[in-house]
């Protein structure tokens, strides 16, 4: 129960972050996107068209970028220092159900969740590439004129 409990707070807590990374930062990127897609390539200025609104992606990208890394940080650091607050009160709202296990089963959790933060915390320190990553531009920014 408390397991469950417990996924089903991260889960939140990571649509919440998804949530907004997507409102503040993705929303604008996807109508760029969109608008390069619906570029009539038979006008007679498309190309010029095109490379504008490619420049306009590109600036967008590399303003967006270091705002989504920062509130990535920051939302990760909130939802770690608050695992703990909210596993102790989790298992507050369950302990009526009084259910003691077995000392050895008391030490068999314990001895798995200490495996558990640790992989996590090598997983946090190693595996954050994921939003660290340099983007590279889907195309030269020399190409974009210059505004």
């Amino acid at each position: 129960m408390l397991n469950v409990r417990s996924y089903f707070s991260l889960f939140g807590d990571l649509a919440a972050v998804y949530t907004e990374v997507h409102i503040l930062y993705l929303t604008e990127g996807l109508a760029i996107v969109d608008k390069m897609q619906t570029q009539g390539l038979l006008e007679d200025d498309a190309n010029k068209k095109m490379k504008d609104k490619q420049a306009t992606l590109n600036r967008w990208t590399q303003k967006a970028l270091p705002g989504i890394k920062d509130l990535l940080d920051k939302r990760q650091k909130e939802v770690i220092d608050g695992l703990e607050g909210k596993t102790k009160a989790i298992a507050a709202d369950i302990a009526f159900l009084h259910v003691t296990p077995p000392d050895e089963t008391k030490k068999a959790i314990e001895a798995a969740k200490r495996e558990a933060e640790a992989k996590a915390k090598k997983g946090l320190s190693e595996g954050g590439s994921y939003y660290k990553a340099k983007i590279m531009a889907p195309f030269p920014v020399s190409a974009a004129p210059s505004t």
